[in-house]
């Protein structure tokens, strides 16, 4: 029986690849959008938050989100190009009427999807912030995983984008 399963396991991933095995046994990998201001963190090992403490009231973020000091449709453009350059990553949807975002990023070797939103958010003509939230579909199986991305991304952002100047 183990035997059969394995085989069985075997030609499905065959046919219709690892992503097209993950889809059918686990569902749609794009865990869809996230309510910044009601957000709440049941498995913290399988999330990420960078965020204004101010949006996001009922979830402690691993990570107080900068304010730089551009517009946010020109944090938007940075954060595109830093989010493209990691591998296995992708933008999937997004909506300029809520300056939302949202990219699908795979694990290298299992191809394990994780979602990140992302929520622009303009604070004055010349200075923007955002929200960010890295989810894994498959939980805890590495759990730095969503932070580190996060924390990376922030990071580049971070030395491409002037801060503003009470941050730096």
């Amino acid at each position: 029986m183990a035997g059969f399963l394995l085989v069985s396991a075997l030609l499905l991933v065959a046919v219709v690849g690892r992503e097209g095995t993950l889809r059918l046994v686990l569902g749609d990998p794009d865990l869809g959008r996230v309510d910044f201001e009601t957000l709440t963190r049941p498995d913290p090992a399988a999330d990420a938050l960078v965020c204004p403490p101010a949006l996001c009231r009922a979830a402690r973020p691993d990570r107080a989100a900068p304010v730089f000091a551009v517009p946010a449709r020109d944090l938007a453009r940075a954060l595109k190009r830093v989010a493209e350059a990691d591998p296995l990553t992708r933008r999937i949807a997004g909506d300029a009427g809520l300056g939302e975002e949202r990219y699908l990023s795979r694990t290298l070797i299992f191809r394990f999807p994780d979602t990140i939103v992302v929520r622009y958010i303009q604070i004055t003509q010349e200075h923007s912030t955002l929200a960010l939230s890295s989810r894994s579909q498959i939980g805890g199986t590495d759990p730095d995983r969503n932070r580190s991305r996060l924390m990376r991304w922030i990071d580049r952002l971070s030395s491409e984008i002037p801060l503003r100047r009470d941050e730096s």
